[in-house]
C-alpha cells in the first residue's frame, strides 16, 4: 500500500524538508518510524509492505517529532481485512455488497448506514431485528462455508427515499464477543462515479454548503435517466421524466440548519445515481455589539434579565436552548457581534434553576465553555456523559454564600506544608462534605496548605481530573458550588490554604471548547492541531478563546470560592513569554491581578524554569529533582538519570541554590505525589522487607521536611499508605490507623511536621550542606538562622550503619530530635558518631520539644501487637514496637518446634513497625493450614504468639 501525506492541506508546514510517517499494526504495536519521500509541491509517500499478520495499520505524521499531524487525535487507520471482508472493493448504488468473515462460531451483523442510522426496510435481508433502535439493525449471518466464513449480502442501496454514502458495521458473534476493528468499527463508501450503464444526474445550480433562499430555484440535468426525483431530508419535492427540468423549492417549513437536498435518477435498464449536497437554512441574523456591561458567558444583571453570551467565529447562526424555552432551537436566536465574533442574547428570566445549551448551527448542541455548574445527566437525571447532556445550569436568586473567613490570614509561601488529595479516593463518600468531614485530622496533622486535584467538571463520576471538560464549574459529583465554598470557609476556619491543580495544557475531547469546532482547528478560538501525549485536544495559548477562558478561570475561583493558589499541570507543554503576554505568563498575570498574593505553582520539568519564577507572576514549581533523586536513595536503584547514592545530586534537591534558584519558596519538594508510586511500595517491590520499606519512607519524610524548600506529600503518605499506584478508585486506608505500625508513620510525621512549624531555620533560606559522601551514601547539612534554634540534619541512605565525624555549626549541648538524646561537644566536630542504616539524625542546639503539649507521646516500651488479621489467609502483619535501637528476629514455628520461617534485622532503630507473613516457608513453599507459634526477639525483649492458618 502507498500512504500518501498533503502537507498544503494537513497541519504540518508545507515547506518542510523531510516528513516522517510514525506508523504501527494491529491497534498500535511494533511501531516505527520511517522517512516519506518527497513527491513535491507539499505531496509525501511510503510504500509500505503489507506482511500475512497485519490486520489494521495506524500512523500518523512529523516532520521533526515535536509538531504532529494525528488526524484531529484520531490517528489515522487502514482497515487490510477489508481488502478481503467485503466485494466490491469500490461498491456504487446499484451492487450488491457480499460481507464474508472467518470465524470459530456464528452470529450477526451490527450495522447501519450514514455513520449509524438504521437501514429503511427495503434494504434489510431478511430475519433482521433491531439493534440500537434508529440507528442499526441486526442481521443473521449464513455459513460457515467449507473454509468457515460466515457471510451476509446487503443492497443495492438504490432507494429514493435513503440514499446510502457509507455503510457502517461490527460483527455481534454467538459467544457474546464482538469484533469492531480495533474500536473503529466498519466502515464502506459508496461510491458515487457513473459507470457508462449508469444514469447521470448533477444539480447545476446547487453547491456543497449553499444556504437556500426562502423560495430557491433547483436546476437539474440528467443523462440516460428515464425518471428524476429531487428529495430534501428524504421527503419528495419534485418528480421529472425531462432530462433538464428546474423548480422552485419553498424553504419555509424547512427548520434552521443542517440539510441534505439530492437529487435521483433512474436509468431504462433500472440502474440509478444520486446527486446529494449538504444546504443550510439560515434564519435572519441580527447584527448587534454586544452592550459594554455584559461579557462572554452568563451576566446576571440584577434587574430581571440575564445576557448570555458565546464566542463562536465561523459559525452560521447560534441558538440559546434551555428549560424556559422547552429547548426550542428556533425561539431564541442570537444576536451577532460581528467585531467581536460574540453571539449574544438577553432574556428575562424568573429566579430559580435553569438549565442551558448552545445549539450551533441548528445542528450541534454544547454545554456553555463558561458555566458555572452542568447537569451531566440524561432524561431521568443519571449520570450520562453523552454531548447532547452537558446541560449548563445557572441559578437566580439565591442568596449569597456566608462566608466567615475575613480574619483568616494566608501562611507565608515559606511557611506552607502543602497537602495533595484527590476528593474521590480521600474518603469513603467520595466527595466534598468528605473532605471536610477529614480536617479537623489535617489541622492536628500540622499541615497548613491542601492541594486539590482537579476538582471541575469532568465527564463521568470517577476520573483523577486531568480531562477537564468546564474549568469554572465544580465537578457535580463531589458536590455543589456551596460544598465547595463551605469547604473553602471551613479549611480558613482553621489555618488551611486551599489550592486547585489547573489544566490548561489540553481538554477532554468532551469539552465545549473542543466540540463547538471538533478538527476545524482554523476557526476555533481555543484548540490547535498540536498534539500532546495523551491525545486530549490541545488548547492554543494564543487563541482568543484560550486566553479569554484561562484568565477567567483564574479570577473565577478566587473572587467566588476564595481559592488560595494554583499548581498548573504540565506548564512545559504550554509556553510561555514575557511578563503577561503569552501562556503561563499570561495567565498568571491575570490570577496575580485577581489577587496579590495568591499562590501559583508550575508543574514545568524544562530547563526554563528559573526563568518563569524570575520573569512571570510563577512563584515556585515542583522540585523534581529533589522527587527524582529521592526516589533512587528510597529504592535503592535508578530513576531518571539519578541514581541510588547519588550525593551530589541528593544535594541538588535539598538546597534550591544548586540549581540555580533565588529562594526556597522556588521550590516545592515531594516524594510521592498523585503521578507516583508509594515510597513503601515501591521498596517493597524493589526487594525490601516491610519494615525496612518503612525504614526508608520515615527517612524520606526526615529529609522532605528538613531541606530547604516547600514540603508536599501526597494524601495517606502520613500513615503508610502502601498500594500501588492506580488511575481506578483507590481509597485511602484509613484502617491502617488502627495499626500500631502505621500509627508509628503519623507519628513520626506529626512530629516532623511539629518541628518544621517550630524551627524558622527550616523554613529559611539557609542551607549548608558541610559533608557528603557517595562512598558511605551519607549527607550531613545545616540549617541556622540568627536569632534561632539552628538544626543540623545527618541522613543516611546506606543499608549499614556508618561512622562520621559530624560537624556542627558550634559548641555545647546538641538534643537529637529522632530519639530525643542529647550530644555534649566542646569544639566543632563530633568525632566517630554512629549513624545507623537508612536512618536519619536531627540535632538543634534548643530542647523545644520538652514540655509541649501539641507533640504526640511517643512510646517507651518494648511491644509485640496482636499480628492482624488471625485467624488469617493468606498472609498477617505483625505489629511491633521499639523504644531503643535493636537487632531484631521474628521466628514462625509448628507446634512440633520446627523453625517455618524467619526474618533478621540488624540495627533496628526506635518506632512502630511491621512485618507481613505470607503464610510461606524460608524456601518458599506454601506453609499448611494449622497452628503456629510466632516468637519475637529484640535485644532483652521476647515474646510469642498463637496464628492459625486457614485455607
Amino acid at each position: 500500500v502507498i500512504i500518501y501525506y498533503d502537507a498544503v492541506s494537513g497541519t504540518l508546514p508545507d515547506n518542510a524538508t523531510i516528513m516522517h510517517i510514525h506508523m504501527g499494526i494491529n491497534g498500535w504495536t511494533d511501531v516505527t518510524d520511517e522517512l516519506m519521500t518527497s513527491e513535491g509541491g507539499g505531496l509525501w509517500s511510503f510504500e509500505y509492505a503489507i506482511g500475512p499478520e497485519i490486520t489494521q495499520i495506524d500512523f500518523v505524521f512529523t516532520t521533526d517529532f515535536n509538531s504532529w499531524d494525528n488526524n484531529g487525535s484520531q490517528d489515522w487507520h487502514i482497515s487490510v481485512s477489508e481488502a478481503g471482508l467485503y466485494t466490491p472493493l469500490n461498491p456504487g448504488p446499484n451492487d450488491t455488497i457480499r460481507i464474508q468473515i472467518a470465524n470459530n462460531v456464528g452470529g450477526n451483523i451490527w450495522w447501519g448506514v450514514n455513520s449509524w442510522t438504521a437501514p429503511i426496510a427495503a434494504y434489510q435481508p431478511t430475519g433482521s431485528i433491531d439493534g440500537d433502535p434508529g440507528l442499526s439493525i441486526e442481521t443473521p449471518l449464513n455459513g460457515p462455508d467449507t473454509s468457515g466464513y460466515y457471510s451476509i449480502a446487503v443492497g443495492p442501496f438504490n432507494q429514493p427515499g435513503q440514499p446510502v454514502s457509507e455503510m457502517n458495521f461490527v460483527f455481534h458473534w454467538s459467544d457474546g464477543s464482538w469484533e469492531n476493528n480495533n474500536n473503529q468499527d466498519y466502515k464502506i463508501a459508496m461510491n458515487f462515479v457513473p459507470t457508462p450503464a449508469d444514469p447521470q444526474v448533477t444539480m447545476t445550480n446547487i453547491t456543497e454548503g449553499q444556504s437556500l433562499d426562502a423560495m430557491q430555484n433547483v436546476s437539474v440535468s440528467t443523462l440516460n435517466a428515464t425518471y428524476s426525483e429531487v428529495r430534501i431530508d428524504g421527503l419528495l419535492r419534485m418528480v421529472s421524466s425531462a432530462a433538464d427540468f428546474s423548480f422552485t423549492l419553498n424553504t419555509s417549513d424547512l427548520s434552521y440548519g443542517k440539510h441534505t437536498l439530492y437529487a435521483f435518477s433512474r436509468a431504462a435498464n433500472n440502474r440509478v445515481m444520486f446527486d446529494m449536497k449538504t444546504v443550510w437554512k439560515i434564519p435572519p441574523i441580527e447584527f448587534a455589539a454586544l452592550p459594554p456591561m455584559d461579557y462572554v458567558g452568563v451576566h446576571d444583571r440584577l434587574d430581571g434579565t440575564v445576557t448570555f453570551a458565546l464566542l463562536a467565529p465561523a459559525k452560521r447562526f447560534v441558538a440559546l436552548i434551555g428549560s424556559f424555552n422547552n429547548w426550542d432551537g428556533q425561539a431564541n436566536l442570537l444576536a451577532f457581534d460581528s467585531t467581536r465574533n460574540i453571539w449574544w442574547t438577553n432574556l428575562a428570566l424568573a429566579d430559580g434553576t435553569h438549565e442551558y445549551m448552545y445549539l450551533l448551527d441548528g445542528t450541534k448542541k454544547v454545554g456553555d465553555p463558561f458555566g458555572n455548574f452542568v447537569h451531566w445527566t440524561d432524561q431521568f437525571g443519571n449520570p450520562n456523559s453523552s454531548i447532547d447532556n452537558q446541560k449548563t445550569v445557572l441559578t437566580l436568586g439565591e442568596s449569597e454564600f456566608d462566608w466567615t473567613d475575613d480574619n483568616y490570614q494566608r501562611p507565608a509561601m515559606n511557611d506552607l506544608i502543602i497537602y495533595e488529595l484527590l476528593m474521590r479516593d480521600f474518603t469513603d463518600s467520595r466527595d466534598i462534605q468528605g473532605v471536610i468531614s477529614k480536617l479537623d485530622y489535617l489541622q492536628s496533622l500540622g499541615i497548613n496548605a491542601i492541594e486539590l486535584m482537579p476538582n471541575y467538571e469532568f465527564p463521568g463520576t470517577s476520573s483523577w481530573g486531568y480531562n477537564p471538560a468546564f474549568f469554572m464549574a465544580p465537578e457535580a459529583s463531589y458536590g455543589s458550588v456551596n460544598d465547595f465554598k463551605q469547604l473553602v470557609n471551613e479549611a480558613h476556619a482553621r489555618g488551611i490554604a486551599v489550592l486547585m491543580d489547573l489544566v490548561f495544557n489540553h481538554v477532554d475531547g468532551s469539552s465545549p471548547a473542543y466540540q463547538m469546532y471538533g478538527t476545524n482547528y482554523d476557526d476555533s478560538p481555543y484548540i490547535h492541531a498540536e498534539q500532546n501525549e495523551w491525545g486530549f485536544p490541545d488548547l492554543d495559548h494564543g487563541r482568543e478563546g484560550t486566553k479569554l477562558l484561562t484568565s477567567r478561570t483564574v479570577s473565577y475561583w478566587i473572587d467566588q470560592f476564595h481559592i488560595d493558589g494554583y499548581r498548573y499541570d504540565n506548564t512545559t507543554g504550554i509556553g510561555w513569554s514575557g511578563l503577561n503576554d503569552f501562556g503561563i505568563s499570561y495567565f498568571s498575570y491575570a490570577a496575580w491581578q485577581a489577587d496579590n498574593d495568591v499562590y501559583q505553582i508550575a508543574e514545568h520539568f524544562g530547563a526554563d524554569i528559573g526563568s518563569i519564577i524570575n520573569a512571570t507572576k510563577i512563584r515556585s514549581h515542583w522540585h523534581d529533582a529533589f522527587h527524582d533523586q529521592m526516589k533512587a536513595n528510597l529504592r535503592q536503584g535508578s530513576f531518571e538519570g539519578s541514581s541510588y547514592g547519588d550525593m551530589n545530586k541528593t544535594e541538588r534537591g535539598i538546597n534550591y541554590a544548586a540549581d540555580g534558584f533565588n529562594n526556597l519558596e522556588a521550590c516545592v519538594n515531594y516524594l510521592e505525589s498523585h503521578d507516583e508510586q508509594r515510597v513503601i511500595w515501591e521498596a517493597q517491590t524493589n526487594g525490601m522487607t516491610y519494615a525496612q520499606a518503612v525504614q526508608k519512607a520515615k527517612l524520606g519524610a526526615a529529609t522532605l521536611f528538613t531541606a530547604a524548600g516547600i514540603p508536599m506529600f501526597y494524601m495517606g503518605a502520613e500513615f503508610g499508605m502502601d498500594t500501588e499506584r492506580t488511575i481506578d478508585y483507590n481509597t485511602l486506608r484509613w484502617n491502617y490507623l488502627d495499626s500500631p505500625a502505621q500509627l508509628g508513620i503519623l507519628e513520626f510525621y506529626e512530629r516532623l511536621i511539629w518541628l518544621r512549624n517550630h524551627f524558622p531555620a527550616l523554613r529559611s533560606n539557609n542551607v549548608d550542606v558541610v559533608a557528603k559522601s557517595n562512598t558511605t551514601k551519607t549527607i550531613v547539612y545545616h540549617r541556622v538562622q540568627d536569632g534561632t534554634p539552628s538544626v543540623v540534619v545527618a541522613l543516611n541512605f546506606n543499608t549499614t550503619n556508618q561512622t562520621l565525624d559530624l560537624q556542627f555549626p558550634g559548641s555545647g549541648t546538641w538534643y537529637e530530635f529522632v530519639d530525643d538524646d542529647t550530644l555534649t561537644i566542646e569544639s566543632n566536630w563530633y568525632a566517630g558518631y554512629v549513624l545507623p542504616a537508612s536512618s536519619a539524625k536531627i540535632f538543634t542546639t534548643d530542647h523545644l520539644w520538652l514540655g509541649v503539649a501539641d507533640e504526640p507521646v511517643r512510646t517507651k516500651t518494648f511491644m509485640l501487637h496482636p499480628a492482624f488479621p488471625n485467624p488469617f489467609n493468606p498472609s498477617t502483619k505483625i505489629n511491633w514496637t521499639l523504644p531503643n535501637q535493636a537487632d531484631v528476629k521474628i521466628g514462625i514455628y509448628d507446634l512440633r518446634g520446627r523453625e517455618v520461617w524467619t526474618e533478621h534485622l540488624s540495627a533496628v532503630p526506635s518506632g512502630d513497625y511491621g512485618t507481613i507473613w505470607r503464610g510461606v516457608t524460608n524456601d518458599g513453599k506454601q506453609a499448611a493450614t494449622g497452628v503456629y507459634i510466632l516468637k519475637f526477639d529484640a535485644g532483652t525483649f521476647s515474646a510469642a504468639q498463637k496464628l492459625i492458618l486457614m485455607k
